[in-house]
């Protein structure tokens, strides 16, 4: 009989094994004839983002940072993102609109997001010392910096606050619509 070790746990000794069963056919299963049922949920990578044409990517990184978090509030509050976009850019009240960011922003946003989470996690596991230069510089550059031109206040809160929503946007509940305020970080 077959004897399979288990390391620590010792070894294992089949004794005895079904009688093969040689005398009846293989029975195939019966499959549907029907194709399965449509899925009604969109997934969050099929979702299809819809911004007006004006919507480009910014110089400045002070606007682009305003920007993600122009679009993170919205996305929290549900807000009307026809009449945000037609606020903004200060054109007629476009129609079909669900974001404010281009494609190459949300891109990038959703980039931004996955390193913060990554960087966050690392400090949650107490690994400061493996957080690679780079990815540091890119958080210092693109958030801290830019978050202390918008905060002349001297608030200490506002860029871990501002962190935690760009953390916020990549996470698996982020969709334009349907996310209700208390399960985002602005709603805690």
């Amino acid at each position: 009989m077959p004897t399979f070790s288990l390391g620590r746990l010792g070894r294992f000794q089949i004794s005895r094994l079904p009688p093969p069963n040689t005398s009846s056919p293989i029975k195939q299963h019966d499959l549907p004839s029907s194709p399965p049922p449509e899925y009604t949920k969109i997934a969050e990578n099929e979702t299809k983002f819809h911004a007006p044409s004006q919507a480009q990517p910014p110089e400045c990184k002070i606007e682009q940072l305003r920007r993600f978090l122009i679009e993170i509030v919205a996305i929290t509050l549900g807000a009307n993102f026809d009449e945000l976009n037609a606020a903004l850019h200060d054109i007629p009240i476009p129609t079909g609109t669900n974001t404010i960011l281009c494609d190459d922003e949300r891109a990038n946003l959703l980039s931004l997001s996955s390193l913060v989470r990554k960087v966050h996690k690392r400090f949650l596991d107490n690994e400061k010392t493996r957080i690679d230069r780079k990815d540091e510089e890119k958080i210092l550059a693109t958030i801290t910096k830019p978050v202390d031109s918008l905060n002349p206040a001297g608030n200490f809160t506002i860029p871990w606050y501002s962190l935690d929503m760009i953390g916020w946007y990549g996470e698996e509940v982020r969709s334009p619509s349907g996310t209700s305020w208390a399960s985002t970080i602005p709603g805690f």
